[in-house]
């Protein structure tokens, strides 16, 4: 395997750096996400969309409790000035993870049953003793890539993706026939963060063991003052953005039925493929290069913004590919006309799915120049339009596809906003 990745990193067509490091980390995701779409067409035939809509809400739950188990100090990890720096705020965060895990996380994933346990959602109480699980190693995983964002250790993270992927779907298949239901694909997916974070720890310790001795407790705290205000901005905006991202299965199961929004689940996850082989791989390096251009060249960020997003525009094309191919393949592709229906729904979803793609991956320059509270504002705006989105239809009796439609137009406008705010930030920030 190592011989796979390393003649994608040596490939003559890529030698800009961006290129490269861009398709290392996609190459990675590209063996996950082939390897997880020849799963779906056997996890499809073992669960049903009830079952792929119950761990969608799952996942929403303990998602949100990870976001709050570090305060977002991991943002700060590929930016910080020193490795010193950062290992200190790596040890930072793994104090706050292992906290959270303990104390926090089945107490306020139980919350979030009591004020929506009027629905459907009252039956995710089972699971609630799994939830510390995928928080901590969750949490951890998220911190490490970070680290591996700032050393530019983009060889790692493809190499982890790979490896996680053949662990999820492995489980999944297994716990699956066993009759697991839900939990299997929770465990799944747990069992897939910690293959991962043990792949990094251990890279690590090859690589970096010697930044190991400028831990201190002292300065962990120290960093912990110096950025607080920082991050008290980050985790708000933080947790706003990923509760709008994931909320949507669960509002689906709140409002109209567990099995729209597995459907949901499927269709969301297809139409989005291109986001995650190119978007998010992209959104690492542009983050990694966005970083180091402030602090040497912050005259480029402008071109750079542009750059990234003229190169994602150019393909955003296989977004509307998959969508007008759904409703026609899906069925035969899934096994069921439950699953088929999901094919309408990744239609439905085309326009958020296209401006996701485009200007998602590229949204970190407002973290990178510290106008945290620009993505905050917007993201809670973002979040109150996506709660009308489903509760007025569900209110007004309409069928969930008008409502995913409502819901897709709202959020191709608002990334579009985004755009524009993110180079209004880039243009004053070159100024001074």
């Amino acid at each position: 395997m190592k011989n796979i990745f390393d003649k994608i990193k040596n490939l003559s067509v890529l030698q800009d750096k961006t290129g490269r490091n861009v398709s290392l980390v996609a190459s990675g995701v590209v063996f996950e996400l082939i390897a997880n779409g020849l799963s779906y067409l056997i996890l499809t035939r073992i669960y049903s969309p009830q079952e792929f809509g119950f761990f969608a809400s799952f996942l929403f739950v303990v998602i949100l409790i990870s976001v709050l188990s570090t305060l977002r100090y991991d943002w700060f990890i590929p930016s910080a000035r020193t490795d010193s720096e950062a290992i200190n705020i790596f040890f930072l965060c793994f104090i706050l993870v292992s906290f959270s895990s303990i104390f926090l996380a089945v107490p306020i994933f139980e919350l979030f049953i009591r004020i929506f346990g009027y629905s459907d959602i009252n039956k995710l109480k089972e699971y609630r003793m799994l939830s510390p699980f995928y928080v901590f190693f969750g949490s951890l995983y998220q911190v490490a890539n970070m680290w591996a964002i700032r050393k530019e250790y983009f060889l790692t993270i493809a190499k982890v993706k790979f490896y996680q992927s053949i662990v999820l779907i492995l489980v999944s298949i297994t716990l699956g026939l066993g009759g697991f239901g839900v939990k299997g694909l929770i465990l799944a997916n747990i069992s897939s963060l910690f293959s991962g974070l043990i792949i990094f720890i251990l890279s690590f310790l090859g690589k970096d063991k010697k930044k190991l001795k400028d831990i201190k407790l002292s300065y962990a705290i120290s960093y912990a003052k110096q950025y607080f205000r920082l991050t008290f901005s980050s985790v708000g905006q933080s947790f706003v953005s990923t509760f709008a991202y994931q909320v949507v299965p669960f509002l689906v199961t709140t409002y109209f039925s567990p099995k729209f929004a597995g459907q949901y689940f499927l269709a969301d996850r297809i139409i989005n493929l291109p986001t995650i082989i190119v978007g998010q791989a992209t959104f690492q390096v542009f983050w990694s290069e966005a970083s180091h251009t402030k602090q040497e060249n912050p005259e480029k960020l402008m071109s750079l913004f542009m750059n990234f997003f003229r190169r994602l525009l150019k393909i955003s094309w296989i977004i509307v590919a998959i969508g007008i191919l759904g409703p026609f393949t899906f069925e035969f592709i899934f096994g069921s006309k439950e699953w088929g229906e999901a094919g309408v729904v990744a239609l439905i979803l085309v326009p958020a799915a296209v401006f996701h793609f485009c200007i998602f991956p590229i949204s970190p320059i407002l973290i990178v120049l510290e106008h945290q509270h620009w993505l905050f504002l917007w993201d809670i705006f973002r979040l109150i339009l996506i709660f009308f989105c489903f509760y007025l239809p569900s209110k007004l009796s309409w069928n969930p596809k008008y409502a995913t439609l409502l819901y897709s137009l709202t959020m191709n406008f608002m990334y579009i906003i985004l755009f524009f705010i993110s180079m209004l930030v880039i243009k004053r920030a070159v100024k001074k």
